[in-house]
């Protein structure tokens, strides 16, 4: 279960989620991550590095501007400006993910964060049905062609049988 709450730094807020142990950052476990979004662990630091980059790509970003303003017409970020106020850090030798975003609402911070994370557990549970379905969709070419070869096999064998008999 996660904490919320906000740390003031240099005059910015950053909005800080925290896994079991609070710091002074906004901090995920990427186990919850990976959980909600049916998705395997990362499992090494440069797991962990991807998944940082395609947080901050162009069409998760985009989303998550896009929703960020439908929640509040005020809210008017462009990519770049998101980025610049858009913080993530591998803590080393774990699988936490240090996300931070400043602005000078708390609430806007958390919510910038809050759609992040959820636009990228989207993201990915997009992607793993795309996987499952295209790995269904070879199953099911590969199934008659592997059923006439055994189909094959079979009557080799049986041909081999009834002529072995009459030797």
């Amino acid at each position: 279960s996660s904490r919320r709450r906000h740390t003031r730094l240099q005059g910015d807020w950053s909005s800080d989620v925290c896994s079991s142990d609070l710091t002074r950052d906004r901090t995920l476990d990427l186990t919850a991550i990976s959980s909600a979004a049916n998705n395997s662990l990362p499992s090494s630091s440069q797991d962990i590095q991807t998944q940082i980059s395609v947080l901050r790509t162009q069409p998760i970003i985009d989303k998550v501007i896009e929703q960020l303003k439908q929640q509040d017409s005020k809210s008017n970020p462009t990519f770049g400006m998101f980025l610049s106020q858009l913080g993530l850090v591998n803590d080393k030798n774990s699988n936490i993910l240090t996300i931070t975003y400043r602005d000078i609402n708390p609430q806007q911070a958390e919510k910038a964060i809050n759609t992040l994370m959820a636009v990228y557990v989207q993201q990915q549970r997009q992607d793993n049905r795309a996987e499952t379905t295209a790995a269904r969709e070879f199953l099911e070419q590969q199934l008659p062609l592997a059923e006439a070869e055994s189909d094959r096999a079979a009557e080799a064998l049986k041909n081999f049988k009834i002529g072995r008999a009459h030797v």
